[in-house]
């Protein structure tokens, strides 16, 4: 309580005279004390207040220029994107999509996975990968007739043969466009505006050169001449047998008259050097009399021409495509699963796996037929140069001309038969036996035949990593502040967020790996 001279005012009346009324009496006002209550402001406790400020210029304030900027903008890529990536790692659709597993209940996640990448690229942070240090290492798995040929990166073919591999593959846009087929084509559908050729042409363009000119360097090269010289072989073996057929006849006619007439009429032909020298005579006879009608049949020859006519069509349309139809039927018949089924949309393929079987059929004829004739001739002729160059002292010696001299005309016969050998038979039994060993070693040489493998197509892919690195950088960093406030006998302990300058460590993001796709050709 506080006394007042004036805790409130009362009115009165006091005289206020003038001269015309001198009585006159006005109001007024005077005070009247008292006690009153009061009031003061004491302070009874504290209470923080805070305010809002804005984010990025608070960024800009605590970073400086023009780090302040530069993280704005990345902020999104950092703060949303790239944990994002760190979820989608542990769905279906990654863990499928990195297994080069083509399916369209995927997309979705695989969608995801294309967005965070732009988000990340376009914030400044740039895709690597490892790409070239896995093709050279699939390379260096390359042997002499070892080819790799590359497909599609969802474009590639590994063969046993050294060849450089393409660019082509399948990634997070390719898979979508493929997906976007499979959904819609299905068992029974048109498959018509799905731009299905389109979308295989742009997968694989970019490598049909490269794989044509592999399978072309591979295959189709070597396999034209491995036709056209068995053919030529074969020409030259069919032409020598057909050659000897006259001079043989004749030497035969000479042989005959020998045995049967100048042995038996003179009796000269029991000692031991002339029996047996038309003993060996009449082997060798025996012999060319089988080898004379020996021919390589037309059926075989023809189905060479024909082979090496399908080599050289296969060389020239290595570069094919299906047609949209041919697409269209893959995609309606599910026949797309993973990226190696890719090589489906590459004709060649199938061409060259069918015509090395005809090819390889036609070789094993060969080497049947070379295995079963070349000891006849070979021996034949190792005979017939054993004979005539042999001697003919101890046969003269036992004809004993000067105390026999009706046995000199069979002399003559028998060096005569010696020099028909050498003059007129020799040189075709030769092409003969130089056929088969041609044969043998082409077929040697070539990568077909019996027990051997042929070309053996093994289609396979190797994945390689990708990633987004954010490097150290400068960032605004918080931690969380507790302070006491003190004022007037009061505290208030209060939490709060306080922001600096930092710097923070690199962290790296990893995107589902690619597959390329490959065949291993081994041939």
């Amino acid at each position: 309580m506080q006394y007042d001279e004036c805790k409130t005012k009362e009115k009165y009346k006091k005289p206020c005279p003038t001269p015309k009324k001198p009585k006159l009496m006005c109001d007024a006002l005077r005070c009247v004390p008292g006690w009153v209550d009061t009031t003061k402001q004491v302070i009874t406790g504290l209470e923080v207040l805070t305010e809002k400020v804005n984010l990025c210029e608070a960024v800009r304030r605590i970073m400086g220029q023009p780090q302040g900027d530069n993280f704005i903008k990345s902020s999104d890529a950092i703060c949303q994107c790239f944990p994002r990536l760190g979820e989608l790692t542990a769905t279906s659709g990654f863990k499928s999509f990195e297994q080069g597993v083509l399916s369209a209940a995927d997309s979705k996640d695989v969608d995801q996975v294309v967005k965070v990448q732009n988000c990340m690229n376009n914030a400044g942070f740039s895709t690597a990968d490892d790409r070239d240090k896995v093709r050279k290492n699939l390379q260096s798995k390359a042997k002499r007739k070892v080819l790799i040929i590359e497909g599609p990166e969802v474009c590639s073919v590994y063969i046993s043969f050294s060849i450089a591999l393409t660019d082509l593959h399948i990634n997070e846009d390719s898979y979508s466009k493929l997906m976007a087929i499979v959904k819609s084509c299905k068992p029974g559908s048109s498959c018509t505006g799905l731009q299905i050729q389109e979308t295989i042409s742009k997968l694989f363009t970019p490598c049909m050169a490269e794989i044509a000119r592999q399978f072309r360097q591979g295959l189709f090269v070597p396999w034209v001449p491995l036709l056209e010289n068995l053919l030529s072989i074969s020409n030259d073996f069919n032409t020598a047998a057909q050659n000897i057929g006259s001079p043989f006849l004749g030497f035969k006619s000479r042989y005959d008259y020998a045995t049967q007439t100048s042995c038996v009429e003179l009796g000269s032909c029991d000692g031991s050097a002339v029996s047996s020298f038309f003993k060996q005579v009449g082997d060798i006879v025996n012999n060319i009399q089988l080898l004379y009608k020996m021919r390589v049949p037309d059926t075989a020859n023809n189905l060479l021409t024909t082979y090496i006519q399908e080599a050289n069509d296969a060389s020239t349309t290595a570069e094919e495509l299906p047609d949209e139809s041919a697409s269209a039927d893959l995609f309606r018949g599910g026949e797309i699963q993973t990226v190696q089924d890719l090589f489906k949309f590459v004709p060649t393929v199938d061409r060259t796996f069918l015509l090395q079987r005809k090819i390889g059929s036609i070789v094993d004829f060969y080497a049947g037929y070379s295995a079963e004739n070349r000891d006849l001739v070979a021996s034949t002729f190792t005979s017939l140069v054993n004979v005539s160059s042999s001697s003919s002292a101890a046969i003269e010696k036992e004809l004993n001309i000067k105390e026999r001299p009706e046995n000199d005309d069979l002399l003559q016969q028998i060096i005569m038969m010696k020099t028909v050998m050498k003059r007129d038979l020799y040189d075709h039994l030769l092409a003969m036996k130089q056929a088969f060993k041609r044969y043998d070693d082409q077929i040697a040489k070539s990568s077909l035949g019996p027990g051997k493998a042929g070309v053996v197509m093994e289609p396979s892919a190797i994945s390689y990593q990708r990633w987004t690195k954010i490097p150290k950088m400068a960032m605004p960093c918080s931690k969380q502040v507790t302070k006491t406030f003190n004022k007037s006998g009061f505290s208030k302990t209060f939490s709060f967020t306080d922001y600096s300058k930092c710097m923070v460590e690199g962290a790296t993001a990893y995107y589902p790996k690619l597959q390329i796709p490959y065949i291993r050709l081994k041939l």
